[in-house]
């Protein structure tokens, strides 16, 4: 009994012991392998600083093993070039902007044309006046064949000497489009005084704008 006793009481302290080693084995591990990590990181800190130097010059057009003071100065002027380049960029596309925002607004038509307004078109009308309404586009392109042809006519002797006007109604407004009964662009509405007296749509045909202008007289 005795015999059996001692050896119970062996057995319960070799479990205390591996018990008691198994966490310190495990702490030990881990430090360890915390150790192994921090190494391979110390070992490659150079190494990727390195790479990031190259990558840098690269991207800048400076040679990696350039001396460090004239590569310093090249990516330097790189810098302020980079930033001149893209000042004029930006200020290049606000140009744009203008640009397209000016084509796109009516501008003035060439004299003898004149900018539509309703109170001098039905001056015009109570004036019983040869008129011409010639519907304008900035972006179109027959628009833009017909805008020679009716400065032409309007400045020829022949209506000129009429009192004939022609007013240039730009595409985009669209309340005195439909007071007017149009609906497309490049469209030529004659008139004498208040009557209609013909219209045509997309026509370049000098003969055919010459008959229209003709019959507002």
């Amino acid at each position: 009994m005795k015999h059996l006793r001692d050896v119970a009481e062996r057995l319960i302290r070799l479990y205390r012991t591996g018990r008691d080693r198994a966490p310190r084995r495990g702490r030990e591990e881990v430090v360890e392998r915390r150790k192994r990590v921090a190494g391979t990181q110390r070992r490659r800190e150079p190494q990727q600083r390195h790479d990031d130097e190259e990558n840098d010059s690269r991207a800048v057009g400076v040679a990696a093993d350039q001396d460090p003071e004239r590569r310093h100065a090249d990516m330097v002027r790189w810098a302020l070039a980079g930033g001149a380049t893209l000042r004029a960029r930006r200020l290049l596309s606000t140009v744009l902007v203008i640009i397209a925002w000016t084509s796109l607004v009516a501008a003035a038509p060439p004299p003898p044309l004149v900018s539509y307004s309703k109170g001098a078109f039905e001056t015009a009308q109570a004036e019983n006046r040869p008129i011409v309404v010639f519907v304008h586009a900035s972006w179109c392109v027959t628009c833009r064949r017909q805008q020679p042809i009716v400065q032409e006519l309007a400045s020829d002797g022949t209506f000129k000497g009429k009192s004939l006007v022609v007013f240039v109604v730009d595409y985009a407004d669209k309340t005195t489009l439909k007071g007017l009964n149009v609906v497309d662009r490049s469209t030529l509405v004659a008139f004498h005084g208040k009557s209609e007296r013909a219209r045509s749509s997309f026509s370049t045909d000098p003969a055919e704008i010459r008959a229209l202008f003709t019959s507002a007289l």
